[in-house]
């Protein structure tokens, strides 16, 4: 006989298999008051271009890290949310978002033709579609990316892990890198995972360059960090130049 506290513990486990048959809910927003996306338009800042690659520690939250693929891995690991649809053609994007549980940070992931990305966004500013946020135990005030990005860093302490800014404006920072890059173990080994069918060799893709461009955008409110935005987008795993 089932008890109640077994049938808690029952309903997330059903409710995953749910979604490993039919898949998650999803709604179509066709708005642009995702004022956070880095898919979208929008006029950039950047006069400089940072030449040296990225380090994944900058683009790696809440154990994600951003590549070809990183989009299926949010559910599994955060829990199941909407999916929310906007745009179209190379604007077109996906977004699954979560919350704190007083939802003063929400933790939105990002999925388009250009690229991947994720957000931590503060409270005080709503868009169509942020009631959809679901709360996760994983979204707290003081989450921080690998290398320790978070909300409320001064511009000074996000210098110190990421160096000069390529652009800003008052209140707001960015950050560019673009080139042709070597493709490393880990990526390897990340590529392989998430694309099991790939019909490259390893020895191909150790010895394989790829475009790689990255982007990171802080807003600031009081001198604090109150918006961040990571944006990657590498050639998929199809394209190699031996």
């Amino acid at each position: 006989m089932l008890t109640m506290r077994s049938l808690a513990m029952l309903i997330p486990i059903l409710a995953f298999g749910l979604v490993s048959i039919f898949g998650p809910p999803r709604k179509d927003i066709p708005d642009d008051t995702d004022w956070w996306s880095l898919i979208t338009p929008q006029g950039y800042l950047f006069a400089t271009t940072k030449n040296d690659k990225p380090a994944l520690a900058n683009f790696t939250i809440a154990g994600i890290d951003l590549g070809p693929g990183s989009f299926d891995d949010v559910i599994p690991k955060l829990g199941v949310s909407t999916v929310v649809m906007r745009g179209q053609t190379q604007m077109s994007r996906e977004q699954l978002c979560y919350r704190s549980a007083d939802g003063s940070t929400r933790l939105i992931f990002e999925h388009g033709e250009r690229g991947e990305a994720f957000y931590l966004v503060g409270a005080g500013k709503d868009w169509n579609g942020s009631g959809l946020c679901r709360k996760s135990e994983i979204v707290i005030d003081a989450l921080a990316t690998q290398s320790g990005l978070r909300l409320g860093l001064t511009p000074h302490e996000v210098a110190k892990i990421l160096g000069d800014p390529c652009g800003e404006s008052p209140g707001r920072q960015e950050w560019l890198w673009a080139g042709q890059f070597a493709v490393t173990a880990d990526e390897l080994a990340r590529i392989k995972q998430r694309n099991p069918s790939l019909a490259i060799s390893d020895a191909d893709l150790k010895h394989s360059q790829r475009e790689l461009k990255a982007i990171i955008e802080v807003r600031y409110t009081d001198n604090r960090a109150s918006e961040l935005g990571a944006w990657y987008q590498f050639d998929d795993s199809a394209r190699f130049d031996k």
